[in-house]
């Protein structure tokens, strides 16, 4: 897991117009209930939960290998396709340098501008405050 979050979010940016450039166009569309947020400085102690916990179920899914390709990534694609189509790819940019709050942040202001997208759960917008 990486400690410097706003390196490995600018190291990805470099790679951005890579994946770009090889994307296929997708029609997706997706639902999400969110429960609980974990920050990421306690996150190593959710992903070694054992036993019939809540916790450990939530774990258990995160370290399947095909969550990231299956559930993450679509789901930050939404989030970062918006941003790039109503702010700009500048704005995406700043975004990911700037760590996870700020790219929830953006896809908020996003929202403000088209209120035609899916918005934030209730859970994460009360985190932004």
């Amino acid at each position: 897991m990486p400690s410097d979050w706003a390196a490995a979010y600018a190291e990805l940016i470099g790679r951005l117009p890579r994946f770009v450039s090889g994307a296929r166009l997708s029609l997706c569309g997706f639902s999400a209930c969110v429960d609980a947020v974990v920050d990421l400085a306690t996150a190593e102690a959710l992903l070694r939960a054992e036993g019939a916990t809540p916790a450990a179920a939530l774990a258990t899914e995160l370290k399947r290998p095909d969550f990231v390709r299956q559930v993450a990534a679509p789901s930050g694609a939404f989030l970062a396709d918006a941003i790039v189509q109503v702010s700009g790819l500048d704005a995406l940019r700043a975004a990911l340098q700037n760590g996870p709050r700020a790219f929830f942040r953006a896809y908020e202001k996003t929202l403000q501008a088209d209120k035609s997208l899916i918005p934030l759960t209730h859970a994460i917008v009360e985190r932004l405050k």
